[in-house]
């Protein structure tokens, strides 16, 4: 496999000193399957496009480790920045990056690695960055690349207020303007969550809720996807709004199509379009846990009696029993509270009670999140148990170990 992928735009006017020269560098797990530029990445580009920025974008596939070649084409390029995306899965090689990077060009951070440090705290993570980016980074990158100074943007050594870039997404270009046609493809028709799940970054800290990309845009991109054979939708509870998904749903073509729902969000119009649509679609049910105080300890429901919530979710998994439509549960393990016997009280409800395949994915405490801080509360210990599992990468740490799971306990449940 290809360990890195070059595409030059030398758009812009050069001339222009308030200009910049951007080189983006996107670090992503890239497998057999997948296109050789991200949906985040090509996103970020078709709006610099549209804002006639001068850049450049270096994807590498950091699936081996970072390819030393690709690295010195990124620190020897003229850019007079560069930009990187900072995920849990890059971040050793966002580090190596910053300690090659010379002194003439600056280093713009963004990603979820760096949309939810608390105000104040970015330089501790990243001292040798000079600019980051929370949020959304799309509008904000081509404003900073304008020279104009946007919510969201903070400069090393200044007040850090901890705003979120938020941009209009109607204003943004679609980046299958950008992205080359593929059997495989990620898409998102809607960005944030309506929940606040604990452990979850994909908690939308601006507008605490969803926002929908618009019909015409949509139609575009269904239209640009036809040919794609595999989909898998990002948004992460695709299910909240009925409307929406039946819109969806109704104009998809033959395609396989995974989609991440809330299963407390079922209900038989949703599983009836699910079963009617042209797509074979696959239901990606992330339950996590059916044990009430494990709910309460990660905010599965903020605010909502534990035990109830327990007992919709199972009411709803029965339900999706009736339909003809693939189902997959994911539950995690060294949640707090947790322990080997209550964790398998929810395996063994699903295996007895449901016909879905079940995953089962150790606790990464995302950076950021509220159990990120909890974690001394809870004895957290992080580490690597990635030889027990082919779900789990090496550069990710996870839960290892908590005061209520021993690390063998884990590892048990790792070889599952």
């Amino acid at each position: 496999k290809r360990s890195f992928l070059i595409v030059r735009n030398c758009i812009g006017t050069p001339t222009d000193h308030h200009m910049r020269r951007l080189a983006l560098v996107g670090l992503d797990w890239i497998r057999a399957k997948d296109p050789p530029l991200s949906l985040g990445l090509a996103s970020i580009v078709a709006n610099l496009r549209r804002h006639a920025v001068h850049h450049e974008v270096h994807s590498i596939n950091v699936a081996n480790g970072l390819d030393q070649d690709a690295l010195e084409r990124v620190i020897s390029s003229d850019a007079t920045d560069i930009c990187i995306g900072a995920f849990v899965w890059n971040e050793p090689h966002v580090q190596e990056i910053l300690q090659r990077v010379g002194d003439h060009q600056r280093v713009v951070l963004g990603g979820p690695q760096v949309s939810y440090v608390e105000a104040g705290a970015l330089e501790s993570y990243y001292p040798r960055a000079d600019v980051f980016i929370r949020g959304y980074a799309e509008d904000a990158l081509a404003q900073y690349a304008k020279g104009h100074h946007v919510p969201g943007i903070h400069y090393k050594g200044t007040r850090d207020k901890g705003l979120q870039a938020s941009p209009s997404l109607e204003q943004l270009p679609s980046p299958f303007e950008v992205l080359e046609k593929n059997r495989f493809h990620r898409w998102e028709t809607q960005r944030g969550c309506a929940y606040q799940c604990s452990f979850c970054q994909h908690r939308d800290p601006v507008h605490r809720g969803v926002s929908r990309f618009a019909e015409e845009r949509l139609t575009f991109e269904l239209e640009e996807l036809r040919h794609t054979r595999d989909i898998a939708l990002l948004d992460p509870t695709f299910n909240q709004h009925l409307a929406h998904t039946t819109w969806v749903l109704d104009r998809i073509h033959a395609c396989h199509l995974a989609l991440q729902i809330r299963p407390e969000k079922l209900n038989r119009r949703f599983l009836e379009a699910c079963e009617q649509t042209r797509a074979e679609v696959v239901l990606e049910m992330g339950v996590q846990s059916l044990e009430p105080e494990e709910m309460r300890h990660i905010d599965r429901i903020k605010g909502a009696d534990p035990t109830k919530c327990v007992d919709l979710v199972k009411r709803k998994l029965r339900l999706a029993e009736d339909f003809d439509v693939r189902r997959e549960i994911s539950l995690i393990y060294g949640l707090p509270g947790q322990s080997y016997d209550s964790f398998m009280r929810t395996y063994d409800w699903c295996k007895t009670h449901t016909t879905a395949s079940i995953s089962t994915f150790p606790l990464m405490l995302l950076r950021g999140t509220p159990l990120y801080h909890l974690r001394d509360r809870w004895n957290m210990r992080e580490g690597y148990i990635a030889e027990h599992s082919w779900r789990l990468t090496a550069n990710i740490p996870h839960v290892v170990e908590t005061n209520t799971m021993p690390a063998a306990d884990m590892i048990r449940i790792s070889e599952m």
